[in-house]
């Protein structure tokens, strides 16, 4: 038996969340690899409107890897303790949000059955196709790949379900794999 995985992508149709001044360029560079939580400033993050239409304003969104949730939005979409997830408080357009740092990674994949693109030193920056075989990981819904650059994050059936549910804007969901048990 297996279970879909699947990646997030950035929806075309709302305003982008990107760093105010405040965000020191190296922070972004920080999410889902390690423990921020106690270095952690609730930084600016600012709306964005690329282009001339009128685009929504998001619920759901990617910053450099890391989802971002509105603050009410965390007991929908996470509604039990994860401990391999921090929340992270920011704000965005002076309204509360959260980016969830995820700490969840796997290095237990099929390399035969993944496709996946490497640099040089072996570190992964683009993933086709990737097959789990870590059945532990679905525990945790929400994870990154081991010996990645940590910046597509990868989910299970039961929180793709939860947050399409809620019919939020910003993300869109990819099948991109799947867990073999």
């Amino acid at each position: 038996m297996s279970t879909k995985i699947y990646s997030i992508d950035i929806s075309n149709d709302c305003k982008s969340i990107l760093p105010g001044d405040s965000v020191p360029p190296i922070t972004e560079m920080q999410f889902n690899k390690n423990s921020l939580l106690k270095s952690w400033n609730i930084y600016q993050y600012e709306l964005h409107e690329f282009g001339k239409k009128v685009s929504k304003i998001p619920d759901i969104w990617i910053i450099n890897g890391a989802l971002a949730i509105r603050f009410d939005l965390k007991e929908l979409i996470f509604p039990t303790e994860n401990k391999g997830l921090e929340f992270l408080p920011i704000l965005v357009g002076g309204q509360d949000w959260l980016i969830v740092n995820c700490m969840n990674a796997t290095d237990s994949y099929s390399r035969e059955e993944s496709v996946l693109y490497s640099g040089p030193e072996g570190q992964v920056f683009m993933i086709i196709h990737l097959v789990i075989t870590d059945v532990l990981i679905e525990q945790k819904e929400v994870f990154v790949l081991e010996g990645s650059n940590r910046a597509t994050l990868f989910m299970f059936p039961s929180i793709v379900e939860r947050i399409t549910k809620l019919k939020l804007n910003g993300i869109s969901f990819r099948e991109i794999g799947l867990l073999k048990s």
